[in-house]
Parts: C-alpha cells; structure tokens; sequence
C-alpha cells in the first residue's frame, strides 16, 4: 500500500466540528493538497478502482489505508443570478466523514480556469476578478469568500435532477483525465526553465514559421551571442555558463524541500492487483505481476458497491484510439498562397525517428481537430510536446488531450529549435517549393504537394539508428 504523507488526518478532526447536515458544505482552495479530496458532500459518480493510502507527518497521528479514488461532482449556486452550475471533480480522494472540499489552485488552472487568491481588500485597486473563479469558455465567475484565512466557495450536493444533461452548465474544475499523477516533474522542469540562474525571466527570440511557396525559404536570423549559446547549451550545458549554473543549483541547492510538510501529497494509484488478476485470469503470480508490468490500466470502470444506478463515464477514447509509444511533436505553419481546398496553414507531427504527418487547416484556430484525427489515423502519444501557442496548448486541444489521455507538454519560450516539428517544416518547405518548381504546378496545390511529400518521407529508409536501415512504413 502506497501512502499519503500529508497533514489530512488533523485537518479531518478539524474539519469535522464545522459540518453542515443540510447537504451545503464548503469547497477550499488548499495550496498544500496536491491531489483533490472531496467529502460526504459531494455526488459520487463512479469510482476508478484504485486507492490510495494517507498517513499523517508523524507515526504517531496513526494512517487511513485504501482510500478511494473517485470522480465527484458538486453544486454551485450563484447568489445573484440564481443559477446553479455543476461542478466536476476528477480523481478526487472520497473521505466519506469529511464536510468540505479540498482543491489545489495548481489544478483548477491546468483545468483552463483562472484563479485569483488575492482578497479584495487587499490589492491598491481591486477588480471583481479579484478572489474569484472565471471560467472563460462558459463565462461564468465563482466570487470566493474567507472561512478565517482560508478561501472558499459555497457548494452542496447536487440531485438527480441537477445531473440531468441539460439541466445546468457542467464544468470540470480539475483535469478531466483518466489518471492524475501529482509526483509528474515536468511541472517542475517547465517552471526552472522559465528563469535564468539569476531569477530573470529569459529572453525570448521571435522566430518566424511562416511559410512561402512562392519565395525563398525564410531564414531564421539570431544575434551573434544567441546563435552561440544555443548550439553550445544543445551540446553539453557545461559550455554555457547560465546553464551550467542553473544545473549546478537545480541538482546542489533543491536540499531545502525535503523538509516541506504538505496537507495532502498522494502517492501511487493502484489498479487491478496481482492477486485479482491471476484469479481472473487463472494464471500463476508470476505471469500476472509480469502482465501488469507490460500493459496499462486505462478507464477502470469498478465499484465497491454495485448497484443499477451506478453512473460511469462515458469517455473511451484511450481505449478507442490506439496507444503510440514514442513522444510526437507537433508544430503550425503558413502559406502566403491559400490552396485550392481554401487551406491557409498546415498542423505538422512528427517524432524522434522522422515519422511525419500533416493535416491542412483553414485557420489555425482549426489544431484541435487535426490533433483530433492523428489521434484517430496515427495513435496516441504519451506527450505531445509544442510551442506555447494558445491554440496548441489550450481550449479544445487540452480537453482532447486529457480525454485520450495525453499529456501536453509545453515549450519555453523563445526557443522553438527545441521543437523537432520545426526541423520537419523547413525540410517540408524546401520540398514543395521543389516540387512545385519541377512539375510546373499551380501554387493552388500547395497541400497536395505537401501531402505527398509527407509520405515519400514515411516510405523511405533513413540511416538512423531508431529505425536501423529498415523503411519507417513498409
């Protein structure tokens, strides 16, 4: 059993002299819970199968084995225009004596909303975005309110008729995906990044991706310095002497949190154990901790209490979509020219081993369906890593993503070189201006030229070391 090393056994006992018994409760914002918890407040819909174990930041405060992992969902109701908005809490921790909520900021953000903790009274010229929720994709804001020093919104348990599709506004304030992991260092690795070893912000270098079939490709210019620094810092970071330092610091100077006490830090999720499923499948232990090692646990679907109105989730897409087990990168570029299908942009992805796939795009506002169908045509990666653009790292991407259970992995900005999807749009660029040189096309056909392209890349054997002579697609 995995434990919690956490503070939630004293927070309980706290917590438990302020409940409510007529289905109101409070949900806080909990900056030390690194995994939501909801209470006996909140409508259980389904269960995931896995658990989790909690354990106070001394022996001596005792432990909670096997607490359950859920998706939950509360209400919200406005006070001021009087309507009600359920609110979705994925891969919650369900203690069932617990009279309020716990949700970290960190999750309702990488949710899409924006958070604002600052009180009202504080800031030199408050706004009423100040301590408040916004939902921009369904304009809604939550005002929040003080419990002491604490920030909170008032929620209850919704009904029945709460759930019903079209009785009110849903919205997901933590990821809607099918496994939360809290322990994940790309989060700290995106943060480090962001600031040079004196705590600056980085600089950033505009570069264009903009494509003209009708031009020369375009060159990308840097300052000397810039130039330098990039190849250096890509060949070893001990020839760069910011890098060089920020490395020194992050592997020397990180020794102080080790000694963070936090309110609620999970550790591993189980699934399906290896007794449960030598049992199933009547199979030796070894054979069935061997299966577990080499497969994943994807929507579980599981309950302790079965019953007929049980309700589970109706997302499969990671089970639908096939599983790629190679990071994909993923870039946009533009033509001067529109095609003669009205295409004005290409999505680009390709990973490690020079597997390309473009999707032709009217807008660019069009990259979540394109992510959409090389999930569909291609697989799912484990990460789909990209520049910081809005439309690739938000919105509708993110939801799908979250849905097929892919991670986005975000870029620092200001150094798109790092993104390998930019390496296949040059080559793509230099291509169809060749093809369209020699056949004597029409610029028009821009998009089927690159189409083709893109698949006398995949059928070529490459001298590189992932693929090892052979054709990347036979």
């Amino acid at each position: 059993m995995d434990f919690v090393s956490s503070e939630l056994l004293t927070r309980i006992s706290s917590a438990t002299t302020r409940s409510n018994d007529d289905g109101s409760s409070r949900t806080e914002l909990d900056s030390h819970a690194d995994s939501p918890v909801v209470g006996k407040h909140a409508y259980i819909l389904y269960h995931t199968g896995r658990t989790v174990g909690v354990s106070g930041f001394s022996d001596k405060l005792g432990s909670v084995q096997s607490v359950p992992v859920v998706h939950a969902a509360i209400v919200y109701d406005c006070p001021t225009s009087g309507e009600s908005y359920v609110l979705f809490v994925n891969n919650a921790l369900h203690f069932r004596d617990l009279p309020v909520n716990l949700i970290h900021p960190f999750l309702m953000r990488m949710a899409g909303l924006v958070v604002d903790e600052c009180p009202k009274y504080m800031p030199s010229a408050p706004t009423v975005a100040n301590h408040s929720i916004y939902a921009a994709e369904y304009d809604v804001r939550v005002p929040l309110k003080l419990h002491g020093c604490a920030s909170y919104f008032p929620s209850r348990t919704p009904s029945v008729e709460d759930l019903l599709p079209g009785a009110h506004v849903q919205i997901n304030i933590t990821p809607n995906t099918s496994l939360w992991d809290p322990h994940c260092t790309s989060y700290a690795d995106q943060e480090a990044v962001m600031t040079d070893y004196k705590g600056n912000m980085k600089e950033t270098v505009p570069i264009s991706t903009i494509c003209s079939v009708n031009a020369t490709c375009n060159e990308v210019v840097l300052e000397p310095s810039s130039r330098i620094c990039s190849v250096l810092s890509r060949v070893s970071n001990t020839l760069h002497l910011g890098e060089f330092a920020s490395a020194i610091k992050r592997r020397f100077g990180a020794s102080t949190e080790k000694h963070a006490i936090y309110a609620v830090r999970s550790g591993k999720q189980k699934g399906v154990s290896v007794t449960e499923l030598a049992r199933v499948f009547n199979i030796g232990m070894e054979t069935a901790e061997k299966t577990l090692r080499a497969t994943e646990q994807l929507c579980i679907r599981s309950s302790g209490h079965p019953s007929l109105s049980r309700r589970f989730s109706t997302n499969d897409r990671m089970l639908r979509y096939r599983r790629v087990s190679s990071d994909v990168f993923m870039d946009t570029f533009f033509a001067f020219v529109p095609s003669m299908k009205k295409n004005k942009c290409v999505q680009v992805f390709c990973t490690d081993f020079c597997y390309f796939h473009v999707k032709s795009m009217e807008m660019k506002c069009d990259a979540p369906k394109a992510v959409k169908r090389f999930f569909k045509e291609v697989g799912v990666p484990p990460n789909l890593i990209c520049d910081p653009a809005p439309e690739q790292v938000k919105g509708d991407t993110r939801k799908i993503c979250e849905e097929a259970n892919c991670t986005i992995r975000q870029l620092e900005k200001g150094i798109q070189w790092a993104n390998r999807a930019e390496g296949a749009v040059n080559r793509f660029k230099l291509g169809v201006k060749k093809l369209l040189k020699e056949s004597d096309a029409p610029l028009v056909l821009w998009d089927y030229c690159l189409e083709r392209l893109c698949k006398i890349f995949n059928h070529t054997a490459l001298n590189l070391f992932q693929l090892d002579g052979m054709a990347l697609i036979l």
